[in-house]
């Protein structure tokens, strides 16, 4: 639990930025759009692989609206905190993360798993690379397939979500249960 690493992540979409405030035991700082000139706010656009050109030529359409009626907004000196409720989850964020190795781990363990979007995988992906190079031997026992794909420690989903929950509400959701998982 002693070694630590700091990442200063650029870019971002506020959606997957605001993500990483569920992992409680990580230091978040992030860039406040109060103090931030938004004359021309960046964006993130989904992966063309992820999306066709027709939605993702839609989506820039909208924040260019988006742009035009956060001017209008600013230009009747309304307050300022109105003129920014327009903003989507899309504006480009950056933010720095900061935990032990230990939560890194458990965040990897999450994040790596194909069901995540993909904008927060790739960023966890990232900095679990950095760490395998940098820290081999906390890092080791997660493996990219050839495929892209990670076989992470564990690999399984239920182990990895819902922790909260104690086995008679995890077997009332359907989540399967162990036997080490019995007590309440």
């Amino acid at each position: 639990e002693m070694p630590t690493a700091t990442f200063k992540i650029e870019g971002i979409s506020r959606k997957s930025a605001l993500h990483y405030l569920r992992y409680e035991f990580l230091t978040t700082n992030f860039q406040s759009q109060k103090y931030k000139n938004q004359a021309s706010f960046e964006y993130v656009l989904p992966n063309v692989g992820e999306e066709s050109p027709e939605v993702i030529a839609e989506i820039k359409n909208c924040y260019e609206e988006i742009q035009r009626m956060y001017e209008r907004l600013r230009a009747t000196n309304c307050d300022s905190e109105w003129s920014r409720i327009v903003l989507p989850n899309g504006t480009a964020q950056t933010m720095t993360l900061h935990s032990n190795f230990r939560q890194y781990r458990h965040v990897f363990n999450c994040l790596c798993d194909e069901v995540y979007v993909q904008e927060n995988k790739k960023v966890a992906v990232t900095m679990l690379r950095i760490l395998k190079k940098e820290a081999p031997v906390f890092f080791e026992d997660f493996v990219e397939r050839e495929d892209g794909s990670w076989k992470v420690p564990g690999d399984n989903r239920n182990l990895k979500v819902n922790f909260g929950l104690g086995s008679h509400e995890r077997k009332n959701l359907g989540i399967e249960t162990y036997e080490e998982d019995t007590i309440e």
